[in-house]
């Protein structure tokens, strides 16, 4: 995507640099620039494995759901540029429901598969690798964030938003106003955790602006509101606005919250976040107090104490 930008910005990034500093740059560069060659190629490869694994599961009356991935690459000025990671899976029967045990039978019976870590799959996704490819089989459609009763809810009101799928080449993707729902709670669960990725914020960015017309906002917000999605969601325009320099109000129909939006950057960046190994980190909590009272509606003192109790069991 960097290739891309520089390429489409007329940069001349030789440009006043000497015959051997443009020699330099121009080791770094090019490998660089002429690695988009494997990136396409990965791609394609990417496309016909999903296809395979897409066909074994219609074949048995089952409709796999892409999650992200290349669903949203297509939201791309070339595709394949975007790249290709895991292959998030959510597996319906003809009426809609979801059936994972089903996909997980299909993958190890049929397919011959072996299901990686089972004992850290809990209730999320099961783990599998075909042909190279990472397949995540989900389980449920959100991890436990908020609290039961939110979290569940927020879980039946995207499995109702499925209704309605857009099918390809026996693959079967959810309608804008899932994604835009989903890919805000995607966000919101990196942030989380503190694990946010450059391409999170361009899938979004590109979505909202090839689909932003085809989104029911009137149910992104009732669904969001139900839970901290919708407060997160305006800081994250505010972080386009800011950082991306996105106007985003043409596709984006939410107030900026810029407050919120650098709060949040400077939790991804600050030195101190994830240092969580022992009593020397005692003050974790206070230091990063502003990100449990969002995130997790929780005291920094309160988890400061059953941070020491919990230490001193051990």
């Amino acid at each position: 995507l960097a290739a891309d930008g520089l390429k489409s910005c007329a940069y001349n990034p030789y440009k006043g640099l000497n015959e051997d500093q443009t020699k330099e740059l121009k080791s770094i560069i090019e490998p660089w620039i002429n690695d988009t060659i494997n990136i396409e190629n990965s791609y394609n490869y990417y496309n016909e494995v999903v296809k395979t694994i897409c066909q074994v599961f219609v074949a048995n009356g089952l409709k796999p759901v892409i999650l992200k991935g290349i669903g949203l690459a297509e939201n791309y000025s070339i595709p394949s540029h975007r790249g290709a990671g895991d292959l998030d899976l959510y597996i319906l029967d003809s009426n809609n429901n979801p059936v994972p045990e089903k996909g997980d039978d299909i993958l190890i019976n049929q397919l011959g598969l072996t299901s990686l870590h089972p004992e850290e799959s809990e209730q999320h996704h099961s783990q599998f690798d075909f042909k190279g490819i990472h397949i995540e089989n989900h389980y449920e459609l959100v991890s436990t964030y908020f609290n039961n009763y939110k979290d569940v809810q927020l879980r039946k009101d995207l499995q109702s938003l499925l209704h309605s799928l857009e099918k390809t080449d026996n693959i079967y993707f959810p309608n804008p106003t899932f994604n835009s729902i989903y890919l805000i709670q995607h966000l919101y669960a990196h942030f989380y955790f503190g694990m946010v990725n450059l391409r999170q914020f361009t899938d979004l960015i590109t979505f909202l602006r090839n689909h932003h017309k085809e989104v029911d906002w009137n149910q992104f917000i009732r669904v969001c509101s139900s839970t901290n999605l919708l407060q997160f969601a305006k800081g994250i325009n505010g972080i386009l606005d800011i950082y991306f320099g996105q106007n985003t109000t043409s596709y984006f129909p939410l107030s900026i919250d810029e407050n919120l939006g650098c709060l949040l950057m400077n939790d991804v960046f600050q030195v101190g976040a994830g240092q969580k190994n022992g009593i020397s980190n005692i003050d974790m909590y206070f230091k990063d107090r502003w990100h449990y009272s969002f995130f997790e509606n929780s005291n920094w003192f309160y988890l400061t104490i059953k941070h020491i109790i919990r230490k001193f069991k051990r």
